[in-house]
């Protein structure tokens, strides 16, 4: 149980098959949370180890890659496909030397789909 995660309601959510600690959120606020349930109260309230913001739109899908330990993917409502990995996220926090980055910490994949016909 995860008490407060967003500012909005919360439209999914989705625990690591690698770790039961790690617990992804997302929710109409546009972000993703990743929670360690070791640093939760006993009430289940407490901050994100991370806050992912790579949306325009709602969050609606979050989900763990079940090869990878650090890796999940969302959707949300802009009808963007983005695959992150949080083990990124420090590195690339610290390699960009509080420059600010094109990209969100952790991303690495973004298929904005096309409504085109495939022949």
């Amino acid at each position: 149980k995860v008490e407060k995660a967003h500012n909005a309601d919360l439209h999914c959510v989705d625990w690591n098959p690698h770790d039961e600690n790690l617990i992804l959120t997302g929710s109409a606020d546009n972000s993703i949370n990743l929670f360690d349930r070791r640093n939760l109260t006993a009430s289940g309230v407490g901050s994100p180890v991370h806050k992912f913001q790579g949306h325009d739109a709602p969050v609606l899908c979050v989900q763990w890659s079940p090869h990878n330990r650090s890796v999940f993917g969302s959707a949300a409502e802009d009808g963007l496909l983005n695959i992150w990995d949080y083990e990124k996220v420090s590195k690339m926090e610290t390699e960009s030397g509080g420059k600010k980055s094109n990209h969100p910490p952790g991303l690495f994949f973004r298929h904005a789909g096309h409504r085109d016909k495939v022949v």
